[in-house]
Order: C-alpha cells, then sequence, then structure tokens
C-alpha cells in the first residue's frame, strides 16, 4: 500500500507497471491461484495500478498458465479490460457469460464499479486502494449473489484489505 523500497530507491503504488514491475509477484499469484481456484471454471477479475501493470499482469498471468497448466488458449483465457482495449465491451461481455473466454480478467478501473458479473467468484488486488468508497465497490463485484454461488474470495497480495480492515461493507 506504501510502494516498495528497492535499491535504495522508494516508489509508490503509482509506479507500479510504469516503472516498477514485479513479474515474480504476478506469477506467484498465478500459482496461488491455479492451486486454489478452480482456475478453468471459475470468474477471477483482478485490479491492476494502471493500463500498463494490466497488460504486465496479463502477460505473466499467461505465461504461467501456458507452463504450469499447459492452457494452449491462454491468450484468450486471460484478457485485460481497460479502457484503451478497442474490444472491451465485448470482452467484458464475453468474460460475464461463464460459458466464454476470458476466465481471467485484468482491469483498472472499468470493471471496479458499476459492473454486475454475478458468477465472479475471485478478486485479485494487485493495486493500491485508499479511497473505502472505492474499495467497497471494488470488493462489491464479488458479492454479487446467484443461487449456485455460495461465496467469493480475496487475493490480496499488497495489504489492501488490512489498510480497510475497519471499513463495513454495505
Amino acid at each position: 500500500m506504501e510502494g516498495i523500497d528497492y535499491d535504495g530507491e522508494h516508489y509508490p503504488p503509482s509506479e507500479f507497471g510504469r516503472d516498477v514491475l514485479i513479474h515474480d509477484t504476478h506469477r506467484k499469484v498465478a500459482r496461488e491461484l491455479i492451486d486454489i481456484v478452480d482456475i478453468e471454471n471459475e470468474l477471477t477479475l483482478v485490479f491492476a495500478q494502471n493500463v500498463d501493470h494490466a497488460n504486465v499482469i496479463a502477460e505473466d498471468f499467461r505465461e504461467v498458465l501456458k507452463n504450469e497448466l499447459d492452457i494452449t488458449e491462454a491468450d484468450e483465457f486471460v484478457k485485460t479490460i481497460t479502457n484503451e482495449d478497442r474490444h472491451s465491451d465485448a470482452t467484458l461481455e464475453d468474460f460475464k457469460d461463464k460459458r466464454k473466454l476470458p476466465r481471467i480478467a485484468v482491469s483498472v478501473r472499468m470493471v471496479s464499479t458499476g459492473v454486475d458479473v454475478r458468477e465472479l467468484k475471485n478478486l485479485v488486488f494487485l493495486r493500491a486502494v485508499r479511497s473505502p468508497i472505492l474499495y467497497n465497490q471494488m470488493v462489491g463485484r464479488g458479492t454479487r449473489n446467484t443461487p449456485q454461488k455460495e461465496f467469493f474470495r480475496i487475493f490480496d497480495s499488497i495489504g489492501v484489505f488490512d489498510y480497510h480492515s475497519d471499513q463495513i461493507f454495505s
């Protein structure tokens, strides 16, 4: 949440994906998902810091899926959904449909608020979120209910959940 110190320099979260690329963290998160989640059947939404960060996360996740699960359609399996993607609306519609790919969407803000993906079971925070309102809206993506959905998971590798631990979800 505060950024990272590396080689005598401090990098705030706003520089993730631009000046700071943490490929190892992305790959570890992807492996964690593989170990815990029904990766081929559950929908996962990853929150990135910015568009560049989203693109790097998607590439790192695809690499892990190709190497460890031999998912040949990894490029379709993991997609970014950002304002800069030409086909973001179509990709979002496909993501909402559990029968279609992608299963993992990486977004910055486009899916953070006002989007209903009822089948979404996994939220991954790879970005700092200080605003309690935005945080609650982002967590709200997982709380959408269906008769078949009994739970959702939050994966937090940067401490967003602890930062907002005093927040009450509405």
